[in-house]
């Protein structure tokens, strides 16, 4: 449970912020409390992982299998700031044409 949290929790949370804006404006906001967000909810997933296995830290073996979850945080991070980029600057090409 904790890995699947860990690992898939950054990619759906970074899925939703996107629906979300669709429908909000206050889109700045968002994007700014989604990377905080996501890595909380990595080191949560990551906390509920070794609570399961009984691992007091993550020194141990069983930190070997987060590496994927840390993966995936790092791209969706990646991934969520080059489209926040993206959406910017579709904003400001947009009222620089409109005068």
């Amino acid at each position: 449970m904790g890995w699947s949290i860990a690992t898939l929790g950054p990619l759906g949370l970074s899925i939703a912020v996107w629906i979300l804006l669709r429908r909000h404006q206050g889109w700045w906001l968002l994007h700014l409390l989604y990377i905080p967000s996501a890595i909380a909810v990595a080191q949560v997933g990551a906390s509920i992982l070794f609570f399961a296995t009984d691992v007091p830290d993550g020194d141990s073996v069983e930190g070997y299998t987060l590496i994927a979850a840390f993966c995936f945080l790092i791209t969706a991070l990646l991934v969520h700031a080059i489209a926040l980029v993206v959406a910017s600057v579709a904003v400001i090409r947009g009222r620089v044409e409109r005068g």
